[in-house]
């Protein structure tokens, strides 16, 4: 038993020392890691390049003064209904606390959304040709970049035109629909309210009959 144990020793020492004998040639083999092994290029330029002064990010910043200002309004009361009939007497500006004088004062006609909801059931058979020239006459009056989609409801509601800005596009798809079945108003309703989020103006109506 000491024998073997005395060779193995003498083997592990002799496996050792060629171990480290290999490292060590290695390590001689390879440069100092201090070395530069990969030079970087060096940009150079041109001594007739010119620099836009467009790219310059120390530009400074352009201010003017302005001496009007438009501050769009719209006036709704408690009940989100519309306000009409108002003057420049009726408002008061303020900037910083400070009052400002309104030099100029108009009413405009803004583009809208509207969605008409178009009862088409078995009850109106006998009426339907009053509110189908009652939807035409009100959308000839529109303002001509306002938008319009018709839903109609029956036993279920059906878009029967996407928003469009030709009234007689509505009108044609009014007249070739014909009452029948039963009333169901709130899914047309709710049919109305999913279509008007595809809506481009932010002013939106929606008109039931």
């Amino acid at each position: 038993m000491a024998i073997r144990s005395i060779r193995s020793q003498s083997v592990g020492s002799l496996l050792f020392a060629v171990v480290m004998l290999a490292v060590s040639a290695t390590s001689f083999a390879q440069s100092s890691i201090d070395e530069i092994h990969v030079v970087p290029r060096v940009a150079v330029e041109s001594p007739t390049r010119e620099i836009d002064a467009s790219l310059d990010a120390h530009t400074k910043a352009i201010k003017k003064e302005v001496g009007l200002v438009l501050v769009p309004v719209t006036i709704t009361d408690p009940m989100d209904r519309l306000v009409i009939g108002l003057e420049q007497d009726n408002f008061q500006v303020f900037d910083s606390k400070q009052p400002q004088e309104i030099k100029h004062f108009s009413s405009e006609d803004t583009p809208l959304s509207l969605g008409v909801i178009f009862d088409m059931s078995g009850s109106m058979k006998s009426k339907i040709e009053q509110p189908r020239e009652a939807v035409g006459e009100f959308l000839k009056t529109a303002n001509p970049q306002d938008e319009f989609f018709i839903i109609t409801f029956a036993d279920q509601p059906e878009e029967v035109s996407d928003f469009t800005s030709s009234v007689e596009d509505i009108q044609s798809q009014l007249l070739y629909t014909l009452p029948k079945g039963r009333t169901a108003l709130l899914d047309g309703i709710y049919m109305g309210l999913s279509k008007m989020r595809q809506a481009k103006y932010p002013r939106k109506a929606m008109l039931l009959i």
